[in-house]
């Protein structure tokens, strides 16, 4: 009769004190996980902001060395060009340049 009695008492104090502890302690861990999950969603996605910033200049620079090039070459074959083109385009280069550098930093 003992026996059963303590086994009763276990198990209300099972039921009406571990599991509802339990299961706050679950839900406050759920919440800091959640939590912890979209901080470093945010952040990844900061990241990633930057990044197509840096591959939107970087296509921007490329472009514009590669019309550099031409017209370098353009000039080594003996063709007459501006140099005030030459001096914007190079100018422009500097500038998307420094636009990466700051992004990076």
């Amino acid at each position: 009769m003992a026996e059963d009695e303590l086994w009763k008492t276990f198990l209300r104090f099972e039921r009406e004190v571990v599991k509802p502890r339990m299961e706050t302690l679950r839900d406050d861990l759920r919440g800091d996980m959640r939590s912890l999950r979209n901080e470093m969603f945010d952040g990844f996605d900061g990241v990633y902001h930057r990044m197509e910033r840096v591959e939107t200049e970087l296509a921007a620079i490329t472009a514009a060395l590669k019309r550099l090039e031409t017209d370098v070459a353009r000039l080594k074959a003996g063709e007459h060009l501006d140099r005030d083109t030459l001096r914007a385009e190079v100018a422009e280069i500097k500038q998307r340049l420094s636009v990466v550098e700051k992004s990076l930093n």
